[in-house]
């Protein structure tokens, strides 16, 4: 079975995209989403690298994955896998979490518990409720996911190491557009190139240029998505040209934007 990658749109939830993939030849290169990501595995062996730990997930287990939280995907077998992923944007995550004072995290990126496969296939089946039933629906989902995820703050890092990543993810976002240098970042953060690459990676477990890179071909995905022309995303963005936008984006989601933006029209 050949490799099938579908991204949609759920009826009345713009915000929130979906994936239905088939899997076998395809290996998704290292990459991170800039939304909350929750899937489950319905046929094969599904096989990743999330941080630093390596996964192998078969039919039933429920994958979650943080925002700018690094991962591979690649088929065990020739048989391959199937797979449906769910992206949530973060603020609607956050926006409901219980504790306000820290950003929410999934507590495990693997699980096979009946409850989250429960919650994932009731979402999936609001495309058979009418329109207006979807926006109350997405947000019982999300706090049934909140609520077996328990948020907790990560304390291996120093409060003041994680003060500067947060920062500077801060400025990256807001200066995504264009050219982003690394050394306006340093500069901005009043810290020495070696030691903020050093840190960033550490927190991240990405360099700062691969985290840029993520957060650029998500924004142009989401571009993709609302009918602008690629050359304009490529500008905007500062790639160097159409063939390395065209290049990183099929590495990171398995298809061309080309076919990505016709799949929403």
């Amino acid at each position: 079975m050949k490799d099938t990658i579908k991204f949609y749109k759920m009826n009345d939830l713009p915000a929130v995209t979906l994936l239905d993939a088939h899997i076998s030849s395809f290996r998704y290169k290292t990459h991170a989403h800039d939304d909350y990501a929750i899937g489950m595995t319905f046929e094969g062996t599904q096989c990743f690298k999330c941080g630093n730990m390596d996964y192998r997930v078969k039919k039933g287990g429920i994958i979650q994955i943080n925002p700018e939280e690094p991962h591979d995907g690649f088929a065990e077998d020739d048989m391959g896998y199937t797979y449906k992923m769910i992206y949530i944007p973060r603020n609607l995550l956050n926006d409901l979490s219980p504790d306000s004072s820290s950003i929410f995290r999934f507590k495990e990126t693997v699980t096979y518990d009946p409850h989250m496969q429960r919650y994932f296939m009731k979402f999936l089946n609001m495309q058979r409720m009418s329109d207006e039933m979807n926006d109350g629906r997405l947000y019982d989902f999300i706090h049934k996911v909140i609520h077996w995820n328990k948020p907790d703050l990560d304390n291996s890092y120093s409060s003041a190491e994680l003060d500067l990543i947060n920062r500077s993810i801060d400025f990256i976002y807001y200066n995504i557009d264009g050219k982003l240098e690394l050394d306006d970042i340093c500069k901005t953060m009043n810290v020495s190139k070696y030691h903020f690459i050093r840190t960033f990676k550490k927190v991240t477990f990405r360099t700062p240029y691969q985290f840029i890179l993520d957060l650029k071909l998500d924004k142009a995905r989401k571009d993709l998505e609302q009918g602008l022309e690629l050359k304009e995303i490529a500008d905007k963005y500062g790639f160097y040209d159409l063939s390395h936008l065209i290049k990183r984006f099929k590495s990171a989601y398995g298809i061309t934007p080309h076919k990505y933006q016709k799949q929403f029209k």
